[in-house]
């Protein structure tokens, strides 16, 4: 019997309720009780960061796009961590151009792929401090923030059910000049208010946090966490979200340096615990580990970036709050550079596969 919109929250849905699937009442998504949701048992799905490139291959980027998808779809993965970018859609203030992001979502959504949407990173026009250097300025206009968040949620009700809000707030990159949990709440609140208001079944988690000490303007995730709960973000958020990156060390592996992933996501949890937060769910939107050609002080060898992943995701999972994971990243942008960015994929840019492609795979059934 299919649920009424509303009558089950969110929260409900990762905290123990019975398998749900989705359905839809007119444009609104809803759940029922009659088969597995997509979502549940700590799915696996990756990112995909040559949907926006054009790696060195000879081909286009919407011919490496429609690769991407197919290749996806052919491998049997599932789930796609898709940013949805707020300067792509209102580069000038007022006027929407959805072209770029519906290439994203409507190819995922014609192969059958779940989508996790990242809204994210704020225009020129809307940001406080202009960013140097290729960061993120923060944003200083919740007004425009809330119609773009609203706008989004409209737009794809049929297609999205569930939503990240921001990427790696805690880092200066992501949000120039100076983080602060206290400033990112209300961007949190606004993007909750508007996504529940479109459909109360969408599921809305925190932006991933990057792993990092506390220093400068850097914040620690644990930090960051605490600093929200101070801020008054309990209720606007399902579930946390964090990204766990921790070359060349396996996951798993017990230490007491505070820098490490392990360490963060203890921290992450015992501040969800402190709070009243225990039943929410632990989101890993960003895992991996990069090949360059040489290593250097980033990278590892593709035999250890298989081993690495391997690792990573069976600990996460033996974590008893684990939420859905993400590799980051799908296939590289140019394999055999000594640029750590462009070698993350589990797939080399020519598509073949790297030997943590087999590790992924199996562990996506």
């Amino acid at each position: 019997m299919p649920l009424a919109v509303g009558s089950a929250t969110p929260s409900a849905v990762y905290q123990g309720a019975q398998p749900v699937t989705a359905i839809y009442q007119g444009s609104a998504l809803v759940w029922s009780a009659a088969s597995a949701d997509p979502w549940a048992n700590t799915p696996l799905g990756v990112t995909a960061v040559t949907l926006s490139t054009a790696p060195t291959d000879g081909n286009t980027i919407a011919q490496n796009r429609a690769a991407d998808f197919q290749q996806l779809s052919d491998l049997g993965i599932k789930h796609l961590r898709v940013l949805v970018q707020w300067p792509d859609t209102e580069y000038n203030q007022g006027s929407y151009d959805w072209t770029t992001t519906d290439t994203y979502v409507n190819g995922a959504y014609a192969k059958g792929i779940n989508i996790l949407a990242c809204v994210t990173y704020a225009p020129g026009w809307a940001q406080g401090t202009q960013g140097q250097g290729g960061a993120h300025g923060a944003p200083n206009n919740l007004t425009a923030w809330t119609n773009f968040v609203t706008a989004a949620a409209d737009r794809y009700a049929d297609k999205i059910s569930h939503w990240e809000i921001w990427n790696e707030e805690n880092i200066q990159p992501s949000w120039y000049p100076t983080p602060s949990a206290a400033a990112y709440k209300p961007y949190l609140q606004a993007a909750f208010t508007a996504l529940k208001a479109e459909n109360p079944n969408n599921v809305v988690i925190t932006g991933g946090t990057a792993p990092t000490l506390t220093s400068g303007p850097q914040i620690s995730p644990p930090k960051f966490m605490t600093d929200l709960y101070a801020a008054g973000g309990k209720p606007y958020f399902d579930a946390v979200a964090f990204h766990p990156y921790d070359v060349p060390y396996q996951l798993s592996a017990p230490s007491s340096d505070q820098w490490r992933s392990q360490q963060h996501i203890t921290g992450i949890r015992d501040a969800m615990v402190a709070n009243g937060d225990s039943a929410k769910k632990m989101w890993f939107t960003e895992f991996g580990a990069s090949t360059p050609t040489p290593p250097g002080d980033y990278g590892v060898s593709e035999s250890q970036q298989s081993v690495l992943l391997a690792d990573g995701i069976d600990y996460m999972r033996s974590l008893s709050y684990c939420g859905p994971i993400f590799i980051f990243d799908f296939r590289d942008t140019h394999t055999g550079t000594s640029n750590d960015q462009e070698n993350y994929g589990i797939y080399r840019t020519n598509r073949t596969a790297k030997p943590a492609a087999a590790q992924v795979l199996q562990r996506t059934t």
